[in-house]
């Protein structure tokens, strides 16, 4: 197995190319260490090191932020997610607590699936059948097709 920080593309400077933090996490670097990492499977992360069966669920991804600690002998961290990975830093923190002293979450999205008539603002059960096979054939046609979704066109 690769070594995690290769397969995540860890940083820990506070700079890198974790796309939406590199504007927020400088305004931290003065008091905090600030690790950013690439969720396996996008962005400069190891793609060959996506499993189709562990990345399927939120599980594995919060499984690869737990790896990302324990390599770098991470404790009491104060860990930031926004929408998805909010929810998977979540899971992260109860799989392996000891490394977590606080959530930060940001816009987290507590439901992706619509269920009528208890809940709306997710996406059918179809649409994201066909993003994930999307972003499994072409993750820049994924990303094309998604933003103006998110954006409101």
């Amino acid at each position: 197995m690769l070594e995690i920080k290769e397969k995540n593309n860890v940083s820990i400077s506070g700079t890198g190319d974790q796309g939406m933090w590199r504007f927020v996490a400088p305004e931290f670097v003065d008091d905090y260490k600030v690790i950013l990492f690439d969720y396996t499977g996008s962005g400069q992360s190891i793609i060959t090191e996506y499993d189709p069966r562990k990345h399927s669920v939120l599980k594995g991804y919060a499984e690869d932020i737990v790896d990302i600690c324990q390599a770098f002998e991470i404790i009491d961290a104060i860990i930031v997610g926004h929408s998805v990975s909010a929810t998977i830093a979540l899971l992260a923190s109860l799989t392996a607590p000891e490394h977590f002293s606080q959530l930060i979450h940001l816009t987290p999205s507590p439901y992706f699936i619509n269920d009528p008539p208890k809940y709306m603002g997710g996406f059918e059960y179809t649409d994201i059948e066909e993003l994930l096979d999307l972003m499994d054939k072409s993750y820049i046609g994924w990303a094309e097709y998604l933003a103006p979704l998110v954006i409101g066109g």
